[in-house]
């Protein structure tokens, strides 16, 4: 089964290479509550705060389809919370040569629990809506564990008790020196447990995600949103030998007259209550986090495709946008009636420019006038096309006539685009539009030798902000401008 789904991958990323060639490198990190889950069998578990930071790699396979991995490093806090517990151990007294049971009843136990992984995810993200605002991205991560602290104190008290054979129990407060009595929160150099270990195994975690993205330039994005992290499987690695949660310590030799007593991890011990057998405070573990997300994204590759509709797409095809196709093909398009100002009624022209120049300020008005007629933009142009319509046509007819009635003008051609699509992609779009548009002229009789140049403006030069479909169809277009 494994065979088929790694064979799949690898066709759909083969398929993608070909038909599409964006690449993305990103930072990314992200924090809220997160916490080694657990049940423990005495006492309370709380999750803490951690979060997780990395580097990531994505592959878009389509304009609104990707695939995700990468690196991070993830932290994890948990709190254990004991408000009353008795255990016992069995313990050997090197002064009087006996063993003994060593009982100790804690009050008030709290303890800090840390694990590190570094994690690899591999999720599929979909991005969605006008310009694909949304995205949402699911998947797994597989986690390495790097370290499992602890650090735990005991904020009110604990009693030690040593019960001999045949013998009460000793418990008498003077005999602190042996380990027993009630030591108050820092009586006793031992009483603290700080600074101890627990082993981990690797993680699997199901990983959700979901938000907004947002271009802070053509290539660069930024995704903000929420995540939640689940762990599949039982992280918990259980120590080969656990040693007692209260642990006495008598030393032999001349020193067997003193003893000291140790409070070790609830993840590394066991605790035996007077009643029952030895067992561990927990035997399953799984990491969970939820919180907010920042990923910053740099996109690279022949055909970034950025902010564009699902049913309208730029692409690279040959078919789709020849380089120098016919100058009387076009495709059929249905686009929207212009405003009346913006094509000059051609019957009007004539009369502007056979005015008779009675004086300097009506000359400079007739110049005007013309130049505002030969320089108004022809626009309306659909996303990925540069072939001029109908309507496009007759803008350009009415500039053709004034440009054979005044033979000494000459005009460079400008071509733009929205801001829809990857810088590359935009400059080849808008020379197409500029080369079309001199190839019409010329076909209509306007001399090569008049026309400077053609250039790309791509979308460096918006008439209105790109901020919506019928401001994109405005700043995707063709202007004449005239050479002073």
């Amino acid at each position: 089964m494994s065979h088929k789904i790694v064979t799949t991958a690898l066709i759909a990323l083969l398929f993608g290479s070909v038909t599409y060639a964006q690449h993305e490198l990103s930072i990314h990190g992200g924090g809220g509550l997160s916490g080694l889950r657990y049940s423990p069998a005495v006492g309370s578990q709380t999750n803490g705060l951690g979060g997780h930071f990395g580097v990531g790699y994505g592959y878009f396979i389509t304009p609104q389809w990707s695939i995700l991995t990468g690196a991070e490093f993830a932290l994890y806090n948990s709190r254990f919370k004991l408000d009353a517990l008795t255990t016992q151990s069995l313990a050997r007294d090197n002064h009087e040569n006996v063993d003994f049971t060593f009982r100790s009843v804690i009050n008030d136990y709290e303890e800090k629990q840390r694990g590190g992984f570094v994690q690899i995810p591999l999720m599929v993200r979909y991005e969605f809506g006008a310009a694909r605002t949304f995205y949402a991205a699911g998947g797994v991560k597989a986690g390495f564990p790097v370290s499992g602290k602890t650090d735990g104190k005991i904020a009110g008290t604990i009693r030690n008790e040593g019960i001999y054979p045949e013998q009460p129990p000793y418990d008498a407060e003077n005999l602190w020196f042996r380990g027993l009595g009630t030591f108050p929160n820092s009586a006793h150099p031992n009483r603290d447990y700080k600074g101890g270990t627990f082993d981990l195994k690797t993680s699997f975690l199901l990983s959700l995600e979901a938000g907004m993205k947002f271009s802070l330039r053509p290539n660069i994005d930024l995704y903000a949103g929420a995540y939640f992290d689940y762990g599949l499987n039982n992280v918990y690695q259980s120590p080969a030998a656990p040693a007692p949660f209260v642990a006495y310590h008598n030393p032999a030799g001349a020193n067997s007259r003193n003893a000291t007593f140790a409070v070790n991890s609830a993840m590394s011990s066991q605790y035996t209550p007077p009643t029952a057998t030895s067992r561990p405070f927990t035997d399953k573990l799984a990491p969970i986090a939820v919180g907010v997300k920042l990923r910053l994204a740099f996109n690279f590759g022949a055909s970034v495709q950025r902010d564009r509709p699902a049913d309208a797409l730029i692409t690279d095809t040959p078919q789709q946008q020849p380089v120098q196709p016919p100058v009387d093909v076009e495709p059929p398009v249905d686009v929207e009636t212009r405003h009346a100002t913006s094509v000059p009624v051609v019957v009007e022209q004539p009369v502007v420019a056979e005015q008779p120049v009675d004086n300097d300020a009506a000359r400079r008005q007739a110049e005007a006038d013309i130049r505002s007629l030969i320089e108004e933009p022809t626009d309306n142009y659909n996303i990925s096309i540069s072939a001029l319509d109908s309507r496009q046509r007759g803008e350009i007819d009415a500039k053709i006539a004034l440009l054979k009635q005044y033979p000494d003008i000459r005009i460079y051609i400008n071509g733009h685009t929205c801001d829809v699509g990857s810088l590359a992609v935009n400059q080849r779009i808008g020379m197409q539009r500029a080369e079309r548009a001199k190839a019409y002229l010329i076909s209509q009789g306007i001399e090569e030798s008049r026309i400077v140049m053609v250039t790309s403006k791509w979308y460096s030069e918006p008439l209105v902000p790109n901020t919506s479909e019928e401001n994109r169809k405005i700043n995707r277009r063709v202007q004449f401008l005239i050479v002073d």
